[in-house]
């Protein structure tokens, strides 16, 4: 195990490119200009630069989870255990997920690495304001789960992302609810082992090669 403060530069790129892609809510961009499409493995491997290859892997993991999403046509399970607006559903189930893998994460890295801008970040054009704002909320999930940051915006009356201020009072307690529930905690089991096969298969690929 690596001390963050001794994580080689090019593995701090990897993580800064794979939380970056979400900037675009601060930074009030399109999707299209942090996100990709059509991603693979071969191509997150490929990629020029290391902070490139980090928005490419979070790319792949969005397509990937999409689609096993949709095969496990989730969002119609999601509405046996929640009622929820459909244009509120990603967000909220992306929330859910989050808590319940929160204390598996090794977060301290993490941290680390985001106290420091990457150079590439520079690169789209957003002022280093917005940059730093960016990292400040990264750091802050890093270090406190998702029903815990909704309960303190909702009782400072604030919005979180696209989520006026009214719905993050609605969201704080029902969040943590359907992350203790049976069908959410099996939800998030099933992907993971849907990941750890694709990665490993992949593995398998290089190694025979």
């Amino acid at each position: 195990e690596v001390h963050p403060e001794y994580m080689p530069e090019t593995n701090r790129s990897i993580i800064r490119g794979s939380l970056f892609p979400h900037i675009r809510y601060n930074a009030k961009m399109p999707r299209e200009k942090t996100h990709r499409k059509n991603v693979t493995l071969q191509k997150v491997e490929g990629a020029k630069t290391a902070f490139e290859s980090g928005i490419l892997f979070h790319c792949y993991i969005d397509e990937v989870r999409e689609q096993f999403l949709e095969d496990e046509n989730f969002f119609e399970k999601m509405k046996e255990v929640i009622d929820i607006p459909e244009e509120e559903q990603v967000l909220f189930l992306k929330l859910v997920e989050d808590e319940i893998l929160f204390s598996k994460l090794d977060r301290a890295p993490i941290t680390h690495t985001l106290l420091s801008l990457d150079k590439e970040e520079e690169k789209y054009k957003i002022s280093k304001e917005v940059l730093f704002q960016w990292h400040s909320l990264l750091v802050i999930s890093m270090n406190q789960s998702p029903s815990s940051m909704l309960s303190e915006l909702a009782a400072a009356g604030k919005d979180f992302l696209t989520l006026p201020a009214k719905r993050v009072k609605w969201w704080a307690p029902r969040l943590l609810q359907a992350a203790q529930s049976p069908l959410f905690q099996d939800h998030v089991n099933r992907m993971v082992e849907h990941f750890t096969k694709e990665f490993g298969d992949y593995i398998a690929a290089i190694d025979d090669r």
